[in-house]
């Protein structure tokens, strides 16, 4: 049985990339999802508490969202992917612990 491609514009699509990147601290979508106002009990939100901590981290998610934008039901141009993988890097994107700018 084929899998059933799924539209880049989904709800199960968003979710998709979003495990992927809970992945990397065994955490779950379901668990995210299930927090009061998206916030640990810390009271941090979760998108600061997990981050990407190397290039590499967030190198294998880019590459993971390209390819499963490609293969989309709407078979996605290698270009329009990577533009729309912008789009999701902004809006879903861990906050990246790797980047620094030296302003000397």
């Amino acid at each position: 049985m084929k899998a059933k491609r799924l539209s880049y514009n989904s709800a199960e699509f968003l979710q998709l990339i979003i495990q992927k990147e809970l992945d990397l601290y065994g955490a779950k979508f379901e668990d995210i999802k299930a927090l009061p106002e998206g916030r640990l009990p810390n009271g941090e939100w979760w998108f600061h508490h997990y981050t990407f901590e190397t290039k590499e981290q967030y190198e294998e998610w880019k590459q993971f969202c390209i390819t499963e934008l490609r293969n989309s039901r709407e078979r996605l141009s290698k270009k329009k992917a990577e533009d729309v993988f912008r789009w999701i890097d902004l809006q879903w994107g861990l906050k990246h612990q790797f980047e620094h700018i030296d302003l000397v």
